[in-house]
């Protein structure tokens, strides 16, 4: 299955099959987030009782999500492009793109669960369920990280 690869000072497990494939990581992790805020928009737009501000908040927040997957996206499809063109994997663009994309839902997801689980107003269950969506996009976007550098590194297929 998977086996320990030393990166950055640390240990991470990888994830064999999704690793070895950054455009498969990548575009789990984009669909994935794509799929998260757009349903928090049409959960929000629906709720009567968050307006003005508090909605502008959350259409912000989400908006912040799909932009940054299309800046991934674009970069990716560049990078796609210049590794054709026989130039180096990844390109700095996708990188860049990549690691803010991961380090964004680190920190809004590590706030957004502290405060979901601190509120007092939730049950057990929606707590729950934010915790493993928050947890899923954090690794989904790590292991996208991990997968995008791997390549730098080593000469692979990008898709297969």
């Amino acid at each position: 299955m998977g086996r320990l690869v030393p990166w950055s000072g640390g240990v991470v497990a990888s994830v064999g099959f999704v690793k070895r494939r950054p455009l498969l990581a990548l575009g789990v992790a984009v669909a994935w987030t794509v799929f998260v805020w757009a349903t928090r928009i049409r959960n929000a737009l629906g709720d009567d009782s968050l307006e003005g501000g508090a909605l502008a908040g959350v259409l912000l927040l989400s908006a912040s999500f799909l932009a940054g997957s299309l800046v991934v996206v674009l970069a990716a499809v560049d990078a796609v492009r210049q590794r054709r063109l026989g130039e180096r994997w990844p390109t700095t663009t996708l990188s860049v793109s990549v690691v803010v994309m991961a380090a964004w839902n680190a920190v809004v997801w590590a706030s957004r669960m502290v405060g979901i689980a601190t509120n007092g107003s939730h049950d057990f269950a929606f707590v729950a369920v934010h915790a493993v969506i928050g947890l899923s996009s954090i690794a989904l976007w790590l292991v996208t990280v991990f997968s995008i550098f791997e390549g730098r590194s080593e000469e692979k297929s990008l898709i297969g």
